[in-house]
């Protein structure tokens, strides 16, 4: 049985998969800067707004994220590090709200710890429209609530039901 040499960085020299000899190449252990140090090289201030804004990787909703360091480590809300690293911890039962309305925003005067039920009064829409998509107003007259207790326009209620008669 003949020996194979192997030598790095050339991989037509290498032996196949599922033979004794196989190994993979052998890396240093990565190592993780810190956190606040890794969350401070993402942040870029907006002069107009004076928010310090989040320039790496957003979820879907808007928020940015971080990994929270090592393999296999937590993803963690990086407005959440932000106000953490400034004040400690976020106290039980209260959310953190934007106060800029900036999801993308991590300026720690900006950032204020509420319960959840205020978080969402505060939210943009929910509610604070004063008319429909189509235009008509929600006047005490014109709109109802349905049975999810949410409110709608009774007259685009009606133009429904005229064109489901047709």
């Amino acid at each position: 049985m003949m020996l194979q040499t192997v030598v790095p960085g050339r991989s037509d020299n290498y032996p196949r998969r599922g033979t004794e000899r196989f190994r993979l190449p052998m890396h240093p252990q990565r190592t993780h800067a810190p956190l606040a140090e890794r969350l401070r090289r993402r942040l870029l201030l907006d002069p107009a707004t004076g928010c310090l804004e989040w320039q790496g990787v957003r979820a879907w909703n808007g928020y940015g994220y971080i990994g929270s360091g090592g393999q296999g480590g937590r993803t963690l809300w990086v407005h959440r590090v932000a106000y953490e690293l400034a004040n400690g911890a976020i106290p039980d039962g209260l959310v953190i709200d934007h106060l800029c309305r900036n999801r993308r925003c991590c300026e720690v005067t900006h950032l204020e710890p509420v319960t959840r039920l205020e978080n969402v009064r505060r939210g943009i829409g929910h509610g604070k429209e004063t008319h429909c998509p189509q235009g008509h107003g929600y006047t005490p007259e014109n709109t109802y609530t349905d049975k999810r207790n949410r409110r709608s326009c009774k007259a685009c209620a009606i133009e429904r039901e005229r064109r489901r008669r047709k």
